[in-house]
């Protein structure tokens, strides 16, 4: 009982605590202010992986829709790094120990959960079946090198110097890949969502293929997007399915799909002369003011992998896509070196 009390009392005074759930035996870090006495912990609903991961990072605070669970500590971090790293290895050893810490607690052997079942699931829970994937090669577990301080060794070779700092730089990058699949597998489950609900918009609803190639092309499809409004509705869907990774991605797919390169050169967002145009160039015309533009913002706005986009980082993206379009083919860039070479 006074270990326990002891363990408690150092959760408290740490910023993160790793905690393994009674119900299904499985383990994560939370912050310390969502531990309820000695053994229970606030739990948020939400299914997301991304949003359970991004409120632990920033420590929010539980509201009346949280749930309680039932746990035990296993041992607190002053870090969301070092809570990581000793969660991962709750997972794999019975003895999770940070370097120059003494240990906190202990707990059994487990496979890891991101989340627990919600208590009107707890009854009816079962352990998910495996992915149906191809199981990928086992990797065997590297020393651990970043306690490691290569100063103390006065005859430390170079040879010996590069080991260390290659099985570091592995170690690290399997720390990014692991945080690149969970946000992998929360794009597929958005996508998944997102075509389920959307449906499959079929390009004989649009008035012409796209990519747009010229003026012309451009204001008959503005004519037909004023028309009615489920024109925009049918172009916002189709958009919504290209997607990307992010908000940069998503506006460089989906330009390319809108307008073909020889009709972006013909647009800048505000739609006057660039200080760097020659006094003789032709004035550009203003994609601010399209109705396309519109469409287009809303599209990203809709798209709920992008987290946090509000419109005017979408209109500074796709301005700085307007602005770039000759750099991409390579025209602007020579016709520049031209000019300077021209200069000499």
């Amino acid at each position: 009982m006074g270990q326990r009390f002891g363990i408690q009392m150092e959760a408290e005074r740490r910023m993160y605590v790793i905690v393994a759930f009674t119900n299904n035996n499985t383990v994560e870090m939370v912050p310390s202010g969502w531990i309820l006495g000695q053994d229970e912990t606030w739990w948020p609903k939400s299914k997301s992986l991304t949003a359970i991961t991004k409120m632990i990072k920033d420590r929010v605070v539980p509201d009346h829709t949280w749930e309680r669970h039932k746990m035990r500590v296993i041992c607190a971090a002053d870090t969301y790094e070092d809570g990581r790293r000793k969660a991962r290895e709750a997972e794999e050893t019975d003895n999770p120990v940070s370097q120059g810490e003494e240990e906190l607690g202990r707990g059994a052997r487990r496979i890891r959960s991101r989340y627990p079942p919600s208590s009107d699931e707890e009854e009816d829970y079962v352990p998910k079946a495996k992915r149906k994937l191809a199981k990928a090669p086992a990797i065997q577990k590297m020393p651990s090198v970043v306690s490691v301080n290569i100063a103390q060794f006065d005859t430390f070779d170079d040879a010996a110097a590069r080991d260390v700092e290659f099985l570091t730089i592995l170690m690290e990058l399997k720390h990014d890949l692991e945080e690149l699949c969970a946000e992998v597998r929360a794009c597929r489950a958005e996508l998944q969502k997102l075509n389920k609900t959307s449906g499959k918009v079929d390009d004989a609803e649009l008035p012409m293929q796209l990519p747009l190639t010229s003026l012309e092309e451009f204001d008959v499809f503005e004519g037909w997007l004023n028309e009615d409004k489920k024109h925009q509705k049918i172009l916002e869907k189709k958009l919504c399915l290209i997607g990307g990774f992010d908000l940069r991605d998503c506006v460089r797919r989906m330009g390319s799909s809108l307008l073909s390169h020889l009709l972006q050169v013909k647009f800048n967002w505000i739609g006057t002369k660039g200080w760097k145009s020659k006094d003789d160039a032709e004035a550009k015309w203003g994609f601010k003011s399209t109705t396309l533009s519109t469409v287009w913002i809303g599209a990203i706005l809709h798209l709920t992998c992008i987290e946090g986009a509000v419109q005017a980082h979408v209109e500074q993206e796709i301005m700085i896509y307007l602005r770039n379009t000759s750099d991409r083919c390579g025209s602007g860039r020579k016709r520049r070196e031209q000019d300077s070479a021209t200069s000499v």
